[in-house]
């Protein structure tokens, strides 16, 4: 605080006192956002910095004042957002209204931030408040902040699952997906996949047996069909897969 004074302490040098005066100016320029740094960004005094700051956010005006409680006051909490970074908020507009000496009361503080909250922590509001006649402000963050983390685990933990429930369920289906693999057609003349009988393999060849095939074939009096189902009930299938 002493670099905010234009009067030099007379045990520090000059090198030193202007050394001093930059890194407290560095500070304060890092310290504050960039929508703030706007109104300070022509200044070079560091005294001229701060006085700025202090007139225009931290007056203890009754426009001040009024402005930081109604922001205290109108504070909500968004459905699903991060509790923790809403006690943040809530702390910071606690404490600029002490800069401006605006005391809130410990339960107040806590009854303010409970009716902040989103409709999804009702009943845990309920189970704080009921049958008391005191709360502190410092018991029900605490809680708070529990059930907050409980949540977040428990969103972790139904992730994992249905990563792993998803991830399950494609190497099921691949395995069925081979499970089923089609083999192609069957031939009737050699009971093997992959042909039929107009295609048969021997025939495809052409030559006598081919020829004494068919003309064996155009003799019989008997249809495919019959004679595939005598050669079934005889148990013979077997056999004429492997001569024919």
């Amino acid at each position: 605080m002493k670099t905010l004074s234009d009067q030099k302490p007379m045990k520090v040098d000059d090198d030193k006192w202007d050394e001093m005066k930059v890194q407290a100016s560095a500070t304060i320029r890092m310290c504050v956002s960039d929508q703030i740094m706007y109104h300070v960004m022509e200044e070079t005094s560091l005294k001229k910095i701060w006085d700025k700051l202090d007139s225009q956010f931290m007056s203890k005006t009754v426009t001040r004042k009024l402005y930081l409680k109604q922001k205290l006051f109108g504070l909500k909490m968004q459905e699903g957002s991060d509790f923790a970074e809403h006690i943040n908020i809530f702390n910071q507009l606690v404490a600029d209204l002490v800069k401006v000496e605006v005391m809130v009361e410990d339960e107040d503080r806590a009854i303010i931030l409970l009716c902040s909250l989103p409709g999804s922590y009702e009943h845990l509001v309920t189970t704080l408040t009921y049958g008391k006649e005191n709360i502190k402000l410092e018991d029900i963050v605490a809680v708070l902040l529990a059930h907050d983390q409980r949540r977040k685990n428990n969103a972790i933990g139904e992730f994992s699952s249905d990563a792993l429930h998803v991830r399950g369920d494609h190497g099921l289906d691949e395995k069925k997906g081979k499970k089923k693999k089609k083999k192609g057609p069957l031939c009737y003349k050699c009971f093997n996949h992959g042909h039929i009988k107009k295609d048969y393999p021997e025939l495809k060849k052409g030559g006598r047996n081919a020829s004494v095939v068919i003309a064996n074939r155009k003799d019989d009096t008997d249809s495919d069909g019959d004679i595939l189902k005598s050669l079934v009930k005889r148990g013979y299938w077997i056999q004429l897969a492997r001569f024919m």
